[in-house]
């Protein structure tokens, strides 16, 4: 997908990331005129995040990210996430322009990232999602992922407020 730094480079990650910065736009990279579009498809995605903490700092909600991903022995990935006052969060310049993006650029987890790993997320880049909020999410996939329902449990058992919320992307 978007390549950062380097690592995880795979043929084709920039056009991935461009589609996915459409879907979240509310943009289908596949349309009537598009061959192999099938125009009855629903083009949104079904995921479920787990929430911890939603702030409006940004300082508040990496510090609540590291703390939750040694509290609950998860992998803890920020993407070399700034902060952005355009975007709420931002991929270095660098890896914008490696990615065909202008600066700053932002896509949030949950297309193409799914697994139970704690990251800072954007809630502007999330519909229906109030804005202007930084959120640690500890878990997205499928509604029906184990894992997902998994991660919620032990979430819980930490954070008696965590919960799990429904999107379309």
């Amino acid at each position: 997908m978007l390549h950062t730094h380097g690592r995880g480079r795979r043929p084709g990650g920039a056009i991935l990331a461009c589609l996915l910065i459409g879907s979240l736009a509310g943009a289908h990279p596949l349309n009537a005129e598009s061959p192999g579009a099938d125009a009855g498809a629903d083009p949104w995605l079904a995921k479920s995040i787990v929430i911890i903490k939603s702030t409006n700092s940004f300082a508040d909600a990496k510090e609540a990210a590291a703390m939750a991903a040694s509290r609950l022995n998860l992998k803890l990935d920020l993407r070399d996430l700034s902060e952005s006052k355009r975007t709420g969060l931002t991929f270095a310049r660098s890896v914008c322009d490696e990615n065909g993006f202008s600066y700053p650029c932002y896509v949030a987890r949950g297309r193409h990232d799914d697994g139970v790993y704690v990251s800072v997320e954007h809630s502007n880049a999330y519909r229906g999602f109030t804005k202007g909020l930084y959120i640690v999410v500890v878990a997205s996939g499928r509604p029906e992922d184990s894992a997902v329902r998994e991660a919620l449990e032990q979430a819980r058992a930490v954070y008696a407020d965590a919960y799990s919320k429904g999107l379309s992307l």
